[in-house]
C-alpha cells in the first residue's frame, strides 16, 4: 500500500462510477438504496404483530374511557460491509491511448462491471433464500400452450395481499424469462386489442406492468461466470428462471412497509456509495484504480414478496 498522501479520490472517475449505466441490473431497482450515517447499525420492523389491521373493541359507553391498544417495533441489525477492486492502468496504455482520460475510464468501468455483478449475484442470492411464499406451477409461461401466465400472476399478487393487505406494485425477471413470457398468446391477446391500424400494439415492459395494474417490470440480463480462473468460462444467469411480485414502497422511511432495501454508506460522502480512487505505484509503472462501496442488501419484510419458480424451461 502506497503511503496516504500518494492516494486520492479522483472526482471524475467517481462522477464517472456514480453515472453508471444500471438499465440490466435488479438489485438497485427492486431493493432502493438508503444512505446510512454509520457503517452499522439497527433499522425498525415496525408492528410485525400487524395490530393496526386487528378488529379491536371501539365501542364506548357514555363516560368511559376509550379501549386502550398499542403496537410494537422490534429491531434488526444491517452492517453495511466494505467492497473493493483494483487494476493496473500501465503506464504503456496511457500512452498508446487516442485519449488519456479513457485509460482510466475503460479500467473503471471494468471494475465497475465487476463489482455491480457481485452486488447483483447477493441480491439475488439474499432473495431466493428470504422470500419463502413461492411455488412452482406446473406448465412454464414458454410452454404456450399449457402454461398460464394469468393464473401464476393472480395467485402471487393475491399472496402479496393476504399477508400485508399491500398490492404488489414491480415485478422482477431475467431478460429470457421476459422473452418469453412477451410472446405468450394469452398476454398477446389481452393487449393486442390497444392498438390501432398505424400504431400496433406492442407487449413492452409498459404494456404488461398496465396489464396486472403494476407500476414497474424489472428485466435485467446479467450474467456471472462460475468457471475457475484459468478455465474455459462457464455463463451463468444471476436471476435464473425465476420471477419475484412484490411490492417497493414508493417513499421509505422509518415506519414503512416494503419488500427490502440496500442500506449504502458513503465513508466520503460518494453519491450512491461509490468511491474511486487513484495511486501511484512506480515499481509497476503505472497506476493503481480502485472502487470500492459499503453496503448492505436486507429483506425487511419477506412477506411484501411472491417467488414464481422455474417460469421457464
Amino acid at each position: 500500500m502506497p503511503d496516504a498522501t500518494a492516494v486520492h479520490t479522483d472526482a471524475a472517475l467517481t462522477n464517472f462510477a456514480v453515472s453508471y449505466p444500471t438499465a440490466t441490473l435488479i438489485a438497485p431497482r427492486l431493493l432502493p438504496a438508503v444512505p446510512v450515517q454509520h457503517r452499522s447499525d439497527v433499522y425498525y420492523v415496525v408492528d410485525a404483530a400487524r395490530e393496526r389491521e386487528r378488529l379491536h373493541n371501539d365501542l364506548r359507553e357514555p363516560g368511559d374511557e376509550a379501549h386502550e391498544i398499542d403496537w410494537t417495533a422490534s429491531t434488526s441489525p444491517y452492517l453495511c460491509e466494505g467492497h473493493a477492486l483494483k487494476s493496473l492502468v500501465a503506464d504503456e496504455d496511457v500512452a498508446n491511448a487516442d485519449e488519456v482520460l479513457r485509460a482510466y475510464l475503460n479500467q473503471t468501468e471494468f471494475l465497475m462491471q465487476a463489482i455491480l455483478i457481485n452486488q447483483e449475484h447477493a441480491a439475488a442470492t439474499l432473495l431466493a433464500a428470504g422470500v419463502t411464499n413461492t411455488s412452482d406451477p406446473t406448465n412454464e409461461w414458454d410452454d404456450y400452450a399449457d402454461g398460464d401466465p394469468f393464473a401464476d400472476m393472480t395467485l402471487a399478487i393475491n399472496s402479496v395481499e393476504d399477508n400485508t393487505g399491500h398490492t404488489p406494485n414491480v415485478i422482477a425477471m431475467d431478460s429470457k424469462v421476459w422473452r418469453a413470457v412477451k410472446n405468450h398468446p394469452d398476454i398477446i391477446d389481452r393487449i393486442k386489442y390497444t392498438g390501432t391500424n398505424t400504431d400496433p400494439a406492442d407487449v413492452s415492459p409498459r404494456a404488461f406492468a398496465e396489464l396486472f395494474d403494476l407500476e414497474e417490470v424489472i428485466v435485467g440480463s446479467v450474467l456471472y461466470n462460475s468457471s475457475i480462473k484459468g478455465q474455459t468460462a462457464s455463463m451463468s444467469r444471476v436471476w435464473g428462471t425465476d420471477v419475484y411480485v412484490a411490492y417497493r414502497a414508493p417513499n421509505l422511511g422509518p415506519k414503512v412497509d416494503t419488500l427490502g432495501v440496500r442500506f449504502v454508506w458513503s465513508p466520503v460522502s460518494a453519491k450512491n456509495g461509490w468511491l474511486v480512487r487513484k495511486w501511484r505505484s512506480d515499481e509497476r509503472r503505472g497506476d493503481v484504480i480502485e472502487v470500492s462501496g459499503y453496503y448492505d442488501p436486507v429483506v425487511i419484510d419477506a412477506n411484501c414478496a411472491y417467488r414464481l419458480q422455474n417460469r421457464i424451461g
